[in-house]
């Protein structure tokens, strides 16, 4: 297999660097590589506390995912910025939200990162916060204890009116939303998830915020995405009340970071 070398400077890609400006950009790869060329390639971009990081980790699954996860930050940011992937350095904001340094280059560009099994996603925009949050529809949670501890009325009332496959599709939907929008704010688990209320009608997403979030609701666009038959991802952007941002899906592979347009079925979106 034919590896492209991590001390290559990654230049960035003109198409991809100019069109962000007015969208929003979520990346996507699949996280079950298991070639160890490929592992490697991906292991030589991180920084020395990552791979010590990667290290720590017992199972495997999770050590995978953390791995591809810091590939895909790394290589794609350095498709909207003269920086080579391993060259990047973070801070962490209020709760670890990870961020572009302060003292680096390209301080506009603003990212957030979920995985699960099967399935990394990286969202990108300029100056806006955004979160992203992706789930794995079948993985083994108690959907009734967790919504009765985290959301709101409405959105239990409308797990109640579901059952089965459709009780577990509704249950991510919000979960997703929830967590894209927390993590877009760097909040954690700081606030209740039920503050943040949810409504899914037809194509068209909704929030309502409790006045303990100190936010408005019409300041944030959302997009509810199958990108595969087994997975929900959920993108927030608080890109303020003026104008709607085209969202844009690639899928890249690792480990030398060649991308394709995703085609990523809408469920809803809102502002």
């Amino acid at each position: 297999m034919n590896i492209p070398s991590p001390n290559l400077v990654q230049m960035a890609h003109d198409a991809d660097r100019d069109s962000l400006d007015g969208q929003i950009h979520v990346w996507i790869a699949g996280e079950s590589e298991s070639d160890p060329e490929v592992l490697d390639a991906c292991l030589a971009v991180l920084s020395a506390d990552e791979r010590r990081r990667h290290r720590r980790f017992l199972v495997e699954g999770a050590r995978r995912q953390y791995l591809v996860g810091r590939w895909l930050v790394r290589t794609v940011l350095s498709r909207y910025a003269e920086v080579a992937p391993r060259d990047w350095v973070f801070s962490s904001v209020a709760h670890g939200r990870p961020e572009v340094a302060s003292d680096h280059r390209a301080t506009r560009l603003r990212f957030n990162l979920s995985h699960t099994t099967g399935l990394v996603a990286c969202v990108v925009c300029l100056d806006f916060d955004c979160g992203v949050d992706v789930e794995l529809l079948e993985r083994d949670v108690s959907i009734r204890k967790l919504a009765e501890r985290y959301f709101s009325a409405e959105e239990a009332a409308a797990l109640e009116k579901t059952a089965g496959a459709d009780l577990r599709r509704r249950f991510f939907t919000f979960w997703t939303l929830k967590e894209a929008y927390l993590k877009a704010r760097g909040l954690g688990i700081s606030v209740p998830l039920r503050h943040a209320s949810f409504q899914v009608e037809g194509h068209r997403v909704s929030v309502r915020l409790e006045p303990e979030l100190e936010d408005r609701a019409a300041d944030w666009q959302f997009a509810l995405f199958r990108p595969t038959e087994e997975h929900l991802l959920s993108v927030a952007v608080r890109r303020g009340p003026e104008r709607r941002l085209p969202l844009v899906a690639r899928r890249i592979r690792p480990p030398g970071g060649e991308a394709d347009p995703a085609e990523l079925v809408s469920i809803a979106a809102g502002d």
